[in-house]
């Protein structure tokens, strides 16, 4: 919360992936989002931490905090498209998300495809009030033609009844009058490939106090 009371930070977000295992390589996120790319050389510059916490032992309550988790993977992503409710500047309030990794197909012309087709139905999806938002992400670091995947689309839901239950076709149809419904599909397949989908539910967050 100090760090986005700074500017430092735009918001922090902790999620559980539901569906996990004991085999599964993560079961949290934590994710922080930032505006401004040079915070993140040092992101945590000038925070006095015995301010925060006074009266704490500090490396008692970092090692505390390590001995809760293993670190498994950090990701750079940006954001490079989305949708929201109509005047707002981020996602509607929301218990759930979507998270679909892909994998781009040279010459498949994703991220236009997303813009033209995909924006718009997610659009409509939000106006009916099935989803709370939507957004795209690029793969920044790591990269590189080993990854599993270098893009990321998000789907927001209110409630764990939202998920699943949004009428696409209608949807569709709504934002593309006259455009078919298969050449949609055909499209938007020949240019990614889906390696997983995964359900993260909101656990906690900060952003800025208002």
């Amino acid at each position: 919360q100090e760090r986005i009371n700074k500017g430092k930070l735009v918001g922090w977000m902790l999620y559980q992936v539901m569906y996990t295992g004991t085999d599964d390589e993560y079961n949290y996120v934590t994710v922080n989002v930032y505006a401004n790319p040079a915070n993140l050389e040092n992101p945590y510059q000038g925070i006095d931490f015995e301010k925060i916490h006074p009266g704490k032992d500090i490396n008692k309550e970092f090692e505390k905090t390590m001995n809760t988790r293993t670190l498994v993977k950090k990701q750079l992503l940006s954001r490079a498209n989305y949708a929201y409710p109509e005047g707002s500047t981020g996602a509607a309030p929301h218990k759930y998300i979507v998270v679909n990794y892909m994998k781009t197909i040279p010459g498949g012309n994703f991220m236009q495809l997303e813009n033209e087709l995909a924006k718009p139905v997610s659009q409509e999806l939000i106006k009916n009030g099935d989803w709370a938002g939507w957004t795209v992400w690029s793969n920044v670091f790591p990269r590189g033609t080993g990854m599993e995947s270098n893009v990321v689309t998000v789907d927001y839901f209110a409630d764990f009844s939202k998920i699943g239950s949004a009428n696409y076709r209608q949807a569709f149809e709504k934002a593309h009058p006259g455009k078919e419904w298969s050449e949609f599909g055909d499209k938007v397949g020949n240019s990614r490939i889906m390696v997983r989908s995964e359900l993260w539910k909101v656990i906690d967050s900060a952003f800025a106090e208002q």
